[in-house]
């Protein structure tokens, strides 16, 4: 009819786990009792332990995922951004016949004045 304090996961879990004195030894200890059969055991908390490692490997492992998956997006984003030197048949580029036309007009007109005034062409 007494009343004890458990720890349990959820509450329809077989274990709880239950703060107690062993009669024989006389040692206080944290035990895991199993509810369908009555039993006591010293709770262990490696099982905690290694599941919690493990936990933290996997954080690890999924931000280093993340860190190349996020580095992949931007070089690909700035791969497809960036504009391509377009190169006509011959192998100039737009830059390049844009200059030989500006200086191409300029001989003209060159040549215009020099007609003009009379001057025999170069």
């Amino acid at each position: 009819g007494k009343e004890y304090t458990v720890y349990k996961l959820n509450k329809s879990s077989n274990y709880s786990l239950v703060y107690g004195v062993n009669i024989e030894t006389g040692k206080k200890n944290i035990y895991r009792y199993e509810s369908s059969e009555g039993t006591l055991q010293i709770y262990d908390n490696v099982e905690n332990k290694s599941t919690i490692k493990d936990q933290i490997n996997y954080k690890k492992l999924i931000l280093i995922l993340s860190g190349v998956i996020v580095f992949l997006i931007l070089l690909s984003t700035i791969g497809f951004t960036k504009k391509p030197k377009s190169n006509s048949d011959d192998g100039l580029s737009k830059k390049d016949i844009k200059k030989i036309e500006k200086e191409t007009k300029k001989e003209e007109k060159k040549r215009k004045k020099m007609q003009k005034k009379g001057e025999p062409e170069l």
